[in-house]
């Protein structure tokens, strides 16, 4: 794995693409949404780390006190906005998703990914709000495009 300041490079000198915006989701027609092509936009990364250094981060980045992080397997996403370097820790099921809408891909298989990753979670039963949570997140962190962006 690069180090976190290498990622963060890599994301910022991503490549500029448009990001895809929640108003103009508005009026596609219901049967339209399986097919609608995205994918994660060029300045946004997932990457599995070793530590889990999101608490580490945050501490830094608030100025607050710090302790060394847990040697955990970690998921982190990392995505540029508006001149800035973001970064997160992934929900469960979201790195399949976000994964599969790397290199393009229908809506229907982004949730598909998703709902098969979450199947095996236990409590899970609203799949529908999760996948309407995390597009609208993603929509609003600016992480996905059009598939021909």
């Amino acid at each position: 794995m690069r180090d976190s300041s290498e990622a963060c490079i890599e994301v910022f000198h991503g490549a500029d693409a448009e990001a895809l915006e929640q108003k103009s989701l508005r009026g596609l027609t219901l049967e339209s949404w399986p097919m609608l092509r995205i994918r994660l936009h060029p300045a946004a990364q997932i990457f599995d780390i070793e530590w889990w250094i999101d608490a580490l981060m945050a501490a830094i980045k608030e100025g607050r006190q710090w302790e060394l992080p847990e040697r955990s397997p970690a998921r982190l996403l990392v995505w540029r906005k508006q001149q800035r370097v973001h970064y997160r820790a992934l929900e469960p099921g979201e790195r399949a998703a976000l994964k599969t809408a790397t290199g393009g891909a229908d809506f229907s298989s982004i949730c598909t990914s998703l709902a098969s990753e979450l199947e095996s979670a236990a409590g899970v039963t609203d799949l529908a709000g999760i996948i309407n949570r995390m597009l609208t997140g993603w929509l609003s962190d600016g992480i996905l495009t059009r598939e021909n962006a």
